[in-house]
């Protein structure tokens, strides 16, 4: 006959292989599955300004900054840089796993597509925001070459309990569609 100590190990046995199983189940449920961007993008944009001098230049950026709500975090004309301060804008992905066509054509980043699997629905990131730096390097005969790096982009989740809402930052991974920054460099030329 079994022992009263086997029994409860049984039982201990059976209760744990039986938790496991819906804990395995359910986790499932919530995975999240991420799909790569298909479309070639980068974070580095460069352009020439040719037959001006380096005020013209320095000027028509900051004026491009005002008109277009950006502004200025650092500005250091003699090693060439501007660092943007945070600028909220919006992202996008990919429509399919085939194509490259994107679900917003006018949205500044591209993002992963991911779907949790819980829930027939995209997982869309909210309250994104980037930050780039712009170099000036002055190269001879009056032209000079502005490169337009983007640093880091960011999204907040919002979570609230039954006595507060706080939110919380999370990377993004994300890239430049560019059009903030040739938007800048056909303003500068």
């Amino acid at each position: 006959m079994f022992s009263k100590k086997n029994m409860e190990t049984s039982k201990f046995c059976k209760s744990f292989i039986f938790l496991f199983t819906i804990s395995t189940f359910f986790s499932s449920c919530f995975t999240v599955k991420t799909y790569p961007i298909k479309g070639t993008y980068q974070n580095k944009y460069t352009g020439t300004v040719v037959n001006t001098n380096k005020e013209v230049v320095w000027n028509k950026i900051i004026d491009f900054c005002s008109q277009n709500g950006l502004s200025i975090k650092v500005i250091d004309r003699s090693s060439g840089v501007i660092v943007f301060d945070k600028v909220g804008t919006s992202c996008t992905y990919e429509k399919n796993d085939s194509t490259t066509e994107l679900m917003n054509d006018n949205a500044w980043l591209v993002v992963p597509k991911q779907y949790q699997n819980a829930y027939p629905h995209i997982l869309s990131p909210s309250s994104v925001s980037a930050e780039w730096n712009l170099r000036v390097k002055e190269l001879p005969n009056d032209s000079f070459l502005i490169e337009i790096y983007l640093i880091y982009a960011r999204h907040q989740t919002t979570y609230s309990t039954k006595y507060d809402k706080y939110m919380v930052d999370h990377e993004l991974n994300a890239y430049s569609r560019g059009l903030m920054e040739n938007h800048l460099l056909s303003f500068i030329k």
